[in-house]
Parts: C-alpha cells; sequence; structure tokens
C-alpha cells in the first residue's frame, strides 16, 4: 500500500459491501496495479477496482471529442445542480467513463440510506430530486439550444416524471397539500397536470442555478472530457474556486439551537432585572 493512501475515500466508496466484494476490489487494484509495471496500490487503483465492482468493466470503444464533451456536459450538470441542496451534496465523485452494457457516465452521490430507500424523504428533498434530474436537459438546452435537443437525458428525465407523480399522489403537492385520495373521477386528470407544472418549476429552477454557475460548468466538463474522472476532492476545489453557491438554510435542529439560544438569552435578562429590582 502507497504511504499517502486514502483510506477514508476508499471506505466512503464502499461503504455496504461485504467482505467478498472488498477483496475482489483489491484483487482488480493489484492486477492493474502490474499491469502498470508498479509495486504499491494508490488511492486511484482501489477507488477505479471500486466503480468495477459496483458499475462493471469500462467500457474501451473509441469516442469522438463532442461525445465526451456531450457527456460531460450531462454529468457535470447533475452535479452542480445537486451540491446545492443539502440531501444531495455529499458528492463522491464524478466519471465520463462508459461501462460495458451500461451507463455512458455517472454522478456518485452519497445519500442518507434510510431517508432515500425507506421513504422518508420531506417534500423539499423529492422537489430538490426532481430538479437535479432535469439538470442533465436544462444544461442541453442551455449549450446546444432547443433546436439541437438529444435524448441522452430521457432516463434521467423519466425519474423526475415518475417523482413528481409520486409526490402529487403522495398528497404532498401545492393543489391537493395534505390529500391523497385522487381515485375519483373528477381528480385523475389533476394528477399528470399538476405533475407538469411541479417539472416545469423544477426545471426553471434547474436552469438557474446552471446559468448562474456556467464558469463553474465550463471548468468541470473541460476537467472531465480531460481526464475523464473527478475525485471529491477534484469537485469541491472546483466548486469553491468557481461556483457560485446559495448558503444551505438552516436545518431544523440548527433553528432549535438558536431559538433556544435566544430563550437562554431572554431567561437570563429577565433574572438581571428581577435581580436588580429586588437589590
Amino acid at each position: 500500500m502507497a504511504e499517502d493512501l486514502d483510506y477514508m475515500a476508499v471506505a466512503s466508496m464502499t461503504d455496504g459491501m461485504v467482505g467478498a466484494e472488498l477483496a475482489n476490489i483489491v484483487e482488480i487494484a493489484a492486477i492493474n496495479m502490474m499491469r502498470d509495471g508498479r509495486t504499491e496500490l494508490t488511492t486511484d487503483d482501489l477507488l477505479q477496482a471500486a466503480q468495477i465492482e459496483e458499475r462493471g468493466m469500462l467500457d474501451r470503444k473509441d469516442r469522438s471529442s463532442e461525445t465526451w464533451r456531450q457527456v460531460a456536459i450531462n454529468e457535470a450538470a447533475m452535479a452542480v445542480v445537486a451540491v446545492n441542496f443539502p440531501d444531495m451534496k455529499n458528492i463522491e465523485f464524478l466519471t465520463i467513463n462508459p461501462r460495458a452494457g451500461r451507463e455512458l457516465g455517472y454522478v456518485r452521490v452519497k445519500m442518507d440510506h434510510i431517508k432515500f430507500k425507506e421513504g422518508m424523504l420531506s417534500r423539499q428533498s423529492i422537489l430538490d430530486h426532481i430538479t437535479v434530474q432535469l439538470a442533465p436537459r436544462a444544461a442541453d438546452e442551455l449549450w446546444y439550444g432547443e433546436d439541437q435537443l438529444s435524448t441522452i437525458w430521457a432516463e434521467t428525465s423519466d425519474n423526475a416524471r415518475s417523482a413528481a407523480r409520486s409526490l402529487v399522489l403522495g398528497g404532498l403537492s401545492d393543489k391537493h397539500h395534505g390529500l391523497n385520495n385522487f381515485w375519483v373521477a373528477d381528480r385523475i386528470n389533476d394528477i399528470d397536470t399538476e405533475a407538469l407544472r411541479i417539472l416545469n418549476m423544477c426545471y426553471e429552477r434547474a436552469k438557474e442555478i446552471l446559468g448562474r454557475n456556467r464558469t463553474l460548468m465550463d471548468e468541470v466538463v473541460g476537467k472531465l472530457v480531460q481526464k475523464k474522472s473527478l475525485t471529491k476532492q477534484e469537485f469541491f476545489t472546483l466548486v469553491e474556486l468557481y461556483g457560485s453557491i446559495k448558503p444551505m438554510p438552516p436545518s431544523i435542529l440548527e433553528l432549535r439551537k438558536i431559538k433556544r439560544l435566544e430563550l437562554e438569552e431572554t431567561v437570563m435578562k429577565l433574572d438581571m432585572t428581577t435581580a436588580r429590582n429586588s437589590s
């Protein structure tokens, strides 16, 4: 193992994997190391091996420079929009290295397992998720124009449509907040109408974020085309240098802490006033 190996980065990438999967990762990394004629495993060796274990082998087919750029815009858009939202900002890495028989590239986001897998997302988190899924479509329009749109974003747009309908059916939309009895004749047609309204709202939100971060997008796209992958540290370095990220709103716990401190300060002032009056 190299002396500067980042075990925390590898641990984050392999979170939840069993022993057999970890053994495969080390074996793949060691094979790649020996092919390169090296004697030490590096962080990149293990991270790339973990990607192979998780997503499959790399597709080695050659691609045009324009294809690389189009895929980079697609993945960069999701990452740049996601970093604006509390539940989706923990981005592990971006890659445009295609996987055999699978996606052309992807962004790995470490999300709260309980929230996303057990159905405990808030209304705002779902809207944020829809916005991120629509980011590739928004980027395609902003960078290529409406007349040159492609289908590269079709899968993520389908995810956004499904999430929007689920939000409406769950009674979380503005029009039917708190209601979930949609299986009535005069309401069935409202489902798609309300879902479309939500999609349009989130789409404009994605366009606004991308428009505000054009410089960051250009930098991320350029690095992806050049290197094909960006680590968490590399991506967030670019965010700090070129991003226009609005401050995160305070969480419920932070708001409670602020309120508690205000209450303690008020009580202290009352006690001091009472003590002075008594003396």
